[in-house]
């Protein structure tokens, strides 16, 4: 019941989604107690770990999951929004490029805000939506299959940038583009390439590999869109299939690094290995993620459908 009404009764005319406006209140919640463990936790002592502190290594891991749901709903949305808005041609390209362009501004003035955390060549979740939804009008003109070529190809390119870099285990200093950050009276030194290597491959979520998530995200908002649009309601079939073949692709990788230690090195490591934390991210650990992110989306749909009966 909502306000005396059934759920079904309250639904919106428009034939929105609550399967993922309540995905995106989980993001919400996942980055606040994130942030509150972060911030309020002294952190473990010395030779300390995750057996002493089962619990809040576990929430914190969870809330990790925060940022790959806002990136995959945000392309989800731009590509909802897309389809709602058919016959506006430029018009609403236009529109998410300006929502791209105030994300990016509010980026920046987080960067600004937090001289401790981060520097204005910092690039944090809200640069990444709003770089992808700056793309969309190129992304509303591709072909769907095309745009799985083009995250598999941001994938595929990321270890080998990375190995180019000869990117490290990635800390707040090195992600505010400090090779060697201010002291007392010392000025820092921005580390060679600065806010766009950030942005590009060495931020907190860089392009390469973290715009996946969006492009897969665009597609999946596509199929979504083409069953809102003849009325129907949409099939989880699709859902499933994408969720299940990235998890599958990403075990695969996985396993060649765990599993049978084929993949110790250089490139392959790269793409195989899972950082914990994770930065730099893997393909392996990208291609994971969206598969359970499809799969939850399936889920909270799936739940929204049931409870309308």
């Amino acid at each position: 019941m909502v306000q005396g009404l059934t759920v079904s009764e309250a639904r919106a005319p428009s034939g929105r989604l609550y399967g993922l406006d309540a995905l995106r209140g989980l993001a919400v919640l996942l980055m606040i107690e994130q942030h509150l463990g972060v911030w309020l936790w002294r952190g473990p002592n010395r030779g300390e770990g995750f057996s002493d502190y089962p619990i809040i290594y576990t929430f914190n891991a969870l809330g990790g999951g925060a940022a790959p749901l806002f990136v995959t709903l945000a392309g989800i949305g731009s590509a909802l929004m897309i389809a709602k808005r058919t016959g506006r041609g430029e018009a609403v390209d236009l529109t998410l490029m300006r929502r791209g362009l105030t994300l990016m501004g509010f980026g920046l003035l987080l960067n600004l805000l937090t001289p401790s955390w981060f520097t204005w060549r910092s690039w944090f979740v809200l640069h990444l939506m709003g770089a992808g939804m700056i793309m969309t009008p190129a992304f509303r003109r591709m072909p769907t299959w095309s745009l799985y070529a083009l995250a598999a190809a941001v994938l595929v390119a990321t270890p080998f940038f990375q190995e180019f870099l000869d990117t490290p285990s990635l800390s707040n200093q090195r992600m505010a583009a400090w090779e060697v950050a201010p002291k007392g009276d010392k000025p820092g030194v921005v580390i060679e390439g600065g806010h766009g290597r950030m942005a590009l491959i060495e931020g907190h979520f860089p392009i390469f590999p973290w715009l996946a998530f969006f492009i897969v995200g665009f597609g999946t908002g596509r199929h979504l869109s083409g069953h809102k649009s003849k009325g129907e309601p949409p099939k989880l079939s699709y859902l499933l299939i994408t969720g299940a073949a990235a998890l599958g692709l990403g075990g695969l990788l996985a396993a060649l690094h765990y599993g049978l230690h084929i993949a110790d090195d250089g490139v392959l490591l790269r793409a195989t290995k899972i950082n914990v934390p994770f930065y730099p991210s893997s393909p392996s650990f990208i291609l994971l993620l969206i598969g359970g992110i499809h799969l939850a989306a399936s889920g909270t749909i799936a739940l929204e459908r049931k409870l309308q009966r």
